[in-house]
């Protein structure tokens, strides 16, 4: 197959700039298709956990472990509700407080000057003592409240943390099955895919041979890069590094080998023309094209 001439058209400079660009275009829009048709083998449906964990987690545990974690979570709610109130009794007896020592600071002042507050300053800071100490109580009655939810949080916590690891030993032979299920899928999905992406570019190539001669060339070559390229993603993809190398190297000896080919080839032929050329030459001054004796 030869390449020069396979990607060779005819036309103006800008023509044959628009069908190599439409030439890419094509090759993308080919792997972007091939790339939706792999991805609807993952329809198929996966194995899932839940499956594996119901034959070895005893359901006993998983209803202990659900209502652990649900009293867990009411607990919590009500420890911030906590929380939050005794921020807000914080907020208001400091306000409250600094409304007290105004008054404590008024009341040294008048004594300084040999008077005294008002009644209404009085009340006011009547109020606010007794409004002071309210709050003080009721903090004190909330932090005896937070003290025992804390004590309760950290004896669920306790709990929990012995329910998961008998839950953990009891996962493990679920998840050794899991896994090799999992296993058997990816195997199956990969070959399936790598499966597809051969059979696509077996075809890709064969519409290349067939319309290499043809107007149509440029879109068995677009078709068949495109698929060539995405096939080389699907095994970068599923291939181990270790092994996606030798098959690197192989395709770039395969390349170079077959490059060499077509060089050996081309020198060949223009040995012949030069050889031919000077035959005729020879022939046309009736000298011998060997020892150049006249003839």
């Amino acid at each position: 197959m030869d390449v020069k001439k396979l990607l060779f058209v005819q036309g103006s400079r800008r023509q044959r700039m628009v069908i190599y660009l439409l030439t890419v275009l094509l090759a993308y829009l080919v792997g972007y298709a091939c790339d939706y048709v792999l991805q609807d083998i993952h329809v198929i449906p996966a194995p899932k956990i839940e499956d594996f964990t119901k034959k070895y987690v005893s359901s006993a545990l998983t209803d202990q472990n659900d209502a652990i974690n649900k009293q867990l979570s009411q607990l919590n709610d009500e420890l911030n509700n906590v929380n939050a109130s005794r921020q807000r009794l914080k907020d208001n007896s400091e306000v409250l407080k600094r409304t007290i020592d105004q008054l404590t600071e008024q009341v040294r002042v008048n004594t300084a000057r040999g008077q005294g507050l008002t009644p209404e300053e009085e009340k006011v800071k009547s109020i606010n003592l007794e409004a002071f100490v309210k709050n003080q109580k009721q903090d004190q009655a909330l932090a005896q409240s937070a003290i025992q939810l804390t004590t309760k949080q950290q004896a669920l916590q306790t709990q929990l943390r012995d329910v998961s690891d008998k839950i953990a030993e009891q996962r493990k032979p679920a998840d050794k099955e899991f896994n090799a299920a999992m296993e058997s899928y990816n195997n199956m999905v990969a070959a399936i895919q790598i499966g597809c992406i051969l059979v696509l570019l077996l075809l890709s190539l064969i519409f290349l041979v067939l319309y290499q001669e043809t107007k149509l060339k440029l879109i068995a070559v677009g078709i068949f890069i495109g698929v060539f390229l995405k096939t080389v993603d699907i095994m970068d993809t599923y291939f181990p590094v270790y092994y996606f190398k030798y098959v690197v190297i192989a395709a770039l000896i395969a390349i170079t080998i077959y490059g060499m080919i077509y060089a050996i080839r081309f020198s060949q032929s223009k040995q012949i023309e030069v050889l031919l050329k000077r035959y005729r030459d020879a022939y046309a001054f009736f000298v011998c094209p060997t020892c150049e004796f006249p003839i």
